[in-house]
């Protein structure tokens, strides 16, 4: 056939190859030609609360791979939830391979003996498909054989209109009763309710009403309030990046394996799918709770990993490709060389954050102590762990903790870390003022209803006097920035009974030498709840100092409940927790004494400069001692 320019379809070639070629990209991601595993194998015989078996004898996991224990146990739990034992039990493997740790035979250990303390190192421990199913035997033996687990909502279920509104109504009476923000930041949240019920259709799908809930909790302000398992409701399809939003407004694109900038010399994306960033933000802010500036920086970015989802949000078609603009300065026309478009598959493949740093507790140079704690677990291996490292560095000139990225658990740790960085002659320090709410048949007993948070009412007969000295020093100056109780200066309930007496938590110095030597913490948008609580303790101390940038904010004690028709669990904090000056601990979170925001090198693990600059600062401080 003649080309003519009545017959150009020669013109369309390019672009025909272009969408073949495509095509073939997509099923090369969507369906690789050899799908591998990683294999089932194990270096320990046996996993029970997170303690190893090895070689016949218990021990407590200090390091694996070079890896801390609390930053393998917090990227199990952040990437699998409540299998996260399970999945650190069985598939080693693979949790290594998530953490940048190839799969090998064998794998590098720091153990400590549970028995009487003694370090063991293992440059290569065997890992064998035998222990692997000897973990696996032992973890069934003691649990007599498969655990049902609780049944999950499933996302595809059709639910009718009245379900719905009956598991919508049981929410609303739960929020009335045992929900302790509910008339912080949303006191007219019952209409909000009565328009979602009124606009319902006549089914929907249960995936659709978690969206619904989690943004019928947003506006409470509540760290904790939301789905519990939000994520199977939003799809199963990804972005293969990750972003962070940094101080200024603008989103930092990082490749899935934060190991790289998905583009250094222009680290900005300023768009999706032809969509400003922004926009994308907004539809990922309504399923985040309206807490502090930091606590929405940090999650909003996250959500948006689930593409499809929100795409369906601005009404955008669900394609298998995604369009990045990228510039190096975004809010100013660009050259042409500062921006660039990327184009990537989406994938099936969650990306995860993780939590960096990933090295553990060292000595640094200069002879500054380094204590690294990823998480705030409560569990008694762990405390005493982290106090003997604590221990270890006693005689240093300096210390670091580091708490960046913990989003928090227990306040076990902070109970018995803190008396022992009070200067010993200082006065017990108040760190926590609450209440909680009340059932209607609920008593008050002797320890009050807060004791597991180490909370205990104004007039408990435990406190010391030095300990009544400082809460009523501490009362005295106490305003409560929303006061959902009578003052806790009367020490007497005025309210009604929903409400209990104020309860405090008070810590005192341990009564030993006490550390002398200057602190410093390290903070970030990734801390939350105890982790909260642990800096608003140390905030203000003579020898500590905060640096990094604000933490998120939370200390609300959760509860949680299950919507009966749907099946949907559901997350409500039952406590209103203040720091001793009044300021709620959620919605807030805690300031650092000195700003320092991570660069682009920190995201992706290649450098420190938030460590670099506290190791500075501290040796400035040391050598302007006397």
């Amino acid at each position: 056939m003649p080309l003519s320019s009545s017959h150009a379809w020669w013109r369309t070639l390019p672009a025909l190859v272009s969408m073949l070629l495509l095509h073939a990209a997509s099923w090369a991601c969507r369906a690789p030609a050899e799908p591998t595993e990683p294999p089932k194998a194990s270096p320990f015989t046996d996993v029970d609360d997170w303690r190893v078996k090895y070689e016949g004898a218990w021990y407590e996991l200090v390091e694996l791979e070079g890896l801390s224990m609390e930053t393998v146990r917090a990227h199990c739990v952040e990437r699998h939830g409540n299998s996260a034992e399970k999945r650190f039990a069985e598939d080693l493997p693979q949790v290594l391979g998530e953490m940048g740790r190839a799969a090998s035979q064998a794998v590098q250990l720091v153990l400590r003996r549970v028995d009487d303390g003694v370090l063991v190192r293992e440059q290569a421990a065997l890992m064998t498909r035998e222990n692997r199913r000897l973990v696996y035997e032992a973890r069934r033996a003691r649990e007599g054989g498969p655990r049902r687990a609780e049944a999950a909502a499933e996302p595809h279920a059709r639910l009718l209109r009245p379900d719905v509104e009956n598991d919508l109504r049981q929410l609303l009476s739960a929020i009335d009763t045992r929900f302790a923000y509910a008339g912080w930041r949303d006191p007219a949240y019952a209409d909000r309710f009565e328009k979602a019920i009124e606009s319902l259709p006549e089914s929907l799908e249960t995936r659709q009403l978690a969206v619904i809930v989690q943004k019928l909790l947003s506006p409470f302000g509540d760290g904790h309030a939301g789905i519990e398992d939000l994520d199977p409701h939003l799809g199963d399809e990804f972005c293969p990046f990750l972003l962070f939003e940094d101080a200024s407004g603008n989103v930092v694109g990082v490749d899935q394996t934060r190991t790289r900038l998905l583009d250094p010399k222009r680290p900005f994306v300023v768009a999706i799918d032809g969509v400003p960033i922004t926009r994308w933000l907004e539809a990922a802010r309504t399923l985040v709770t309206r807490g502090s500036p930091a606590l929405i920086r940090h999650r909003a970015p996250r959500y948006l990993r689930w593409i499809q989802h929100f795409r369906r949000e601005l009404g955008l078609p669900a394609t298998d490709t995604i369009r990045v603009a990228l510039a190096a300065a975004p809010g100013h026309p660009p050259a042409a060389a500062a921006t660039a478009d990327l184009t990537v598959m989406v994938t099936r493949q969650k990306p995860i954050f993780g939590v960096l740093p990933r090295e553990g507790s060292r000595l640094l140079p200069g002879d500054i102590g380094y204590l690294r704690l990823a998480t705030m677990q409560g569990d008694e291996a762990f405390v005493v762990e982290a106090l003997r490292r604590f221990d270890d560095f006693r005689r240093a000139r300096a210390l670091i903790i580091d708490v960046r990225g913990n989003s928090g658990g227990s306040r076990e740790l902070l109970r018995r870390l803190l008396p022992l960085i009070l200067p010993p002659a200082s006065p017990p320090r108040v760190v926590n003022i609450s209440a909680t709410r009340l059932l209607d048949e609920q008593d008050q007993p002797e320890d009050g209803l807060l004791a597991n948070r180490f909370l205990f009412p104004l007039r408990h007969p435990a406190w010391s006097q030095a300990e009544q000295a400082a809460l009523a020093r501490a009362l005295r100056d106490f305003r409560a920035e929303w006061s959902p109780t009578a003052p806790p200066a009367r020490h007497q309930q005025q309210t009604p009974t929903r409400w209990s007496d104020w309860h405090a938590m008070v810590v005192s110095p341990g009564g030993g030498p006490g550390f002398e030597s200057p602190v410093v913490v390290l903070q970030d948008g990734g801390c939350f709840s105890a982790t909260d609580v642990f800096l608003g303790a140390c905030k203000g101390l003579p020898n500590v100092t905060l640096i990094g940038s604000p933490s998120s904010g939370g200390s609300g004690r959760a509860f949680s409940l299950t919507l009966l028709k749907s099946g949907l669990r559901v997350r409500l904090s039952s406590m209103a927790s203040f720091r001793p000056d009044g300021a709620l601990y959620d919605g807030r979170g805690i300031q650092p004494d000195v700003v320092m925001e991570p660069t682009f090198g920190d995201l992706i693990g290649a450098s420190d400069t938030v460590l670099e600059a506290a190791t500075a600062y501290l040796e400035q401080l040391l050598q302007a001692k006397p």
